[in-house]
């Protein structure tokens, strides 16, 4: 209760009252004290009333108390006034029976029943301001404001609204009085903090791989004293974590931002990117180990395992570039002649690796065998083959042998042939280093000459006259009769590649055939020849006759004259030597008169002997051979005579003129 100054308030009555003992009684007024009144809702006063009377023996009249606004305040019989709601009323205090009353004013304002700021526990940085909250609890109509002050204005200011402004770091007492009530105060100690200028994450970007961890920093900047402690969190949880610490862990494949938020100033925060990669179990080469020529190629292809979403990248290198490189895709070109190792190493993780091996050979150009074809291999007979391998400096002349038929041809693996029936077989020789390259040889296989014999021997032949040798080869079934026969002197004897043996000259010969299928097998027979070589001349009354190659028979329309008595212009005859067995021999032919007959060599056995002049006239034609010579006489008849004068025996066969003939 807030009383205001004592007021006398007098009712100025004269009450007289008079009794039979006395003068009478007299009431001068009534008062109240106090006259005015402060209250707070709930609060309960008195106010009493006082009659102020003389000469009153007597009870002087009661009073009776009233409020002007009974929701305001509410008032006893006695004057106990109780503050109801707030508002203003009159308390009044009246004689029952009479006018005489007084009053006072009572004003009922409201209670702050509780008062706190908000936040409790507030920080600002430095030069940071933060609004703070007064929340009052009062009863209706009683004013809210409140007035704000601090304890240490040079820690933190505080404005009339309630906004907090840092001054320096420390702490201070921020106070919030209501100005319903002035006893009614709420606290709240504040936190002045250094101010946060910047914060780094260390590093900023990060890869590692399922189930890897990597340790993050974070870097406070700002005023002495800054806190630098930063809470931590993973944008997604299930890729990576991140501890309280900062080490991040990865879970899955994928992507991810880490951030770290001051403590001191949870508007600065800093980010790290991290990305999560498959783990990688193993790195293999396909082929591991492989050879190639100088200048050749060898595609190798890496094969890297792990994780789903593995990137199977890798990076190839050479041990020896000067023996062979390797290309970014893994092609593999030989240098020169060596080995090498090539490293495929995982792109995701380097101490993943896996090599292969890579033997870089000499070139093979070309495989070439000797003998290139074998033309008589015996049935159980063995022949070495020999195979060359052309190439680089220091190229394998190893080879593999095949037979394209081993029921004719076996071979073994150094080459040596061996006949198993007869035929042709194709003896194959590939080279090691290069299967590409290859040789061939031909084998025939022949049927094995076991003996070989001639017969008529020993025999006899005049000379210019022929015997025929017969040769007879024994061995397997089929084997060749083929022979090639020979003569000891060809002076004495000649031998035809049929087996006819001519005399030459009067003597004796050894004639020998020899096995064509093997010539290791041959047979002899004695030839003697005897008698003295005699020269017919032949004429052909055919003008086109050829008497043929020298030791051939006599055309059969050749006839031996040595003189022709009529032989006129226009006439033409072939002319020839044989000996008295019948060869024809080669021979030199010559004219006595070339103008009376012209000679036409045919062959080396005949020539054309023409009628060219008129006679009468003689002319003389010879022969030379290597056994002598022979000659013919020609009479050419003066001009009238004609071709049938000729001997009938020189007619017979008409030689008939080969051009017309003309007196000039």
């Amino acid at each position: 209760m807030h009383p205001s100054r004592p007021i006398a308030l007098a009712l100025l009555a004269v009450l007289a009252c008079k009794d039979s003992s006395g003068p009478a009684c007299t009431i001068s007024g009534v008062t109240m004290n106090p006259l005015s009144a402060q209250m707070r809702v709930g609060e309960s006063i008195n106010i009493p009333a006082t009659v102020a009377s003389a000469n009153c023996g007597v009870t002087v009249p009661a009073l009776e108390y009233s409020t002007s606004q009974p929701a305001v305040a509410s008032v006893t019989s006695t004057g106990s006034v109780t503050a109801l709601s707030v508002g203003t009323t009159t308390i009044t205090a009246k004689l029952v029976g009479r006018n005489d009353q007084t009053s006072a004013t009572v004003t009922v304002s409201g209670r702050v029943l509780t008062i706190a700021i908000r936040p409790s526990g507030p920080s600002v940085p430095v030069t940071g301001t933060i609004p703070l909250v007064a929340e009052l609890t009062t009863d209706p109509g009683t004013p809210t404001t409140v007035r704000w002050t601090s304890s240490d204005p040079s820690r933190a200011t505080v404005n009339a609204t309630g906004v907090v402004t840092g001054v320096a770091a420390g702490t201070t007492t921020i106070t919030a009085i209501a100005e319903a009530d002035t006893t009614r105060r709420a606290t709240a100690t504040l936190a002045v903090i250094p101010r946060v200028t910047g914060l780094q994450v260390a590093p900023s970007a990060v890869a590692i791989r399922v189930t890897e961890t990597r340790q993050l920093s974070a870097t406070v900047a700002g005023d002495s004293g800054v806190a630098t402690s930063v809470t931590w969190r993973s944008a997604n949880p299930t890729i990576a974590t991140v501890s309280a610490s900062g080490l991040v862990a990865g879970l899955s494949a994928g992507q991810v931002l880490v951030t770290a938020t001051s403590t001191a100033d949870t508007s600065r925060k800093a980010t790290a990117s991290l990305t999560i990669m498959p783990r990688v179990s193993t790195v293999t080469i396909a082929p591991d180990s492989s050879t190639i020529f100088v200048a050749g190629t060898v595609q190798l292809v890496a094969a890297v395992t792990g994780d789903p979403g593995v990137s199977g990248a890798v990076t190839w290198r050479s041990a020896s570039p000067a023996v062979a490189t390797i290309s970014g895709t893994g092609l593999v070109t030989g240098v020169s002649a060596g080995q090498v190792t090539m490293t495929a190493v995982s792109v995701q993780d380097s101490t993943k690796s896996t090599t292969a091996t890579v033997v870089v050979a000499p070139r093979v150009t070309g495989v070439t065998l000797g003998p290139a074809v074998t033309q008589g291999l015996f049935i159980g007979g063995s022949l070495p083959i020999t195979a060359t391998v052309s190439g680089d400096a220091g190229v394998s002349q190893a080879v593999t042998w095949t037979s394209s038929d081993v029921a004719k041809v076996t071979v073994t693996a150094t080459g040596v042939v061996t006949g198993v029936s007869t035929g042709t077989a194709t003896i194959t020789a590939r080279s090691v280093a290069d299967p590409s390259k290859s040789g061939t040889a031909t084998v025939h296989v022949v049927a094995r000459v076991t003996s070989l014999t001639v017969s008529p021997t020993p025999t006899t032949v005049d000379i210019g006259a022929t015997r025929q040798l017969t040769a007879v080869v024994v061995g397997d079934a089929g084997v060749s009769q083929a022979v090639t026969w020979s003569t000891s002197n060809a002076a004495i004897a000649t031998v035809s590649a049929g087996g006819v043996v001519t005399g030459v000259a009067e003597g004796t010969v050894a004639i020998s055939a020899r096995s064509a299928t093997d010539p290791t097998k041959s047979a002899t027979a004695t030839v003697t020849v005897s008698g003295a070589l005699t020269l017919q001349c032949m004429v052909g009354l055919d003008a086109n006759a050829d008497f043929g190659t020298p030791g051939s028979a006599a055309p059969g329309t050749a006839i031996c004259m040595d003189a022709i008595t009529q032989f006129p212009v226009g006439s033409e005859v072939s002319l020839g030597v044989k000996t008295t067995g019948g060869i024809i021999v080669a021979a030199t032919f010559s004219t006595s008169n070339s103008t009376l007959i012209e000679l036409n060599p045919f062959s080396a056995t005949t020539t054309r002997a023409f009628a060219a002049e008129f006679g009468p006239a003689v002319a003389t034609i010879t022969a030379t051979t290597a056994h002598g010579t022979v000659s013919w006489t020609f009479t050419l008849p003066a001009y009238g005579a004609s071709i049938r004068d000729l001997p009938e025996v020189l007619t017979r066969g008409r030689a008939a003129a080969r051009r017309p003939v003309s007196r000039d």
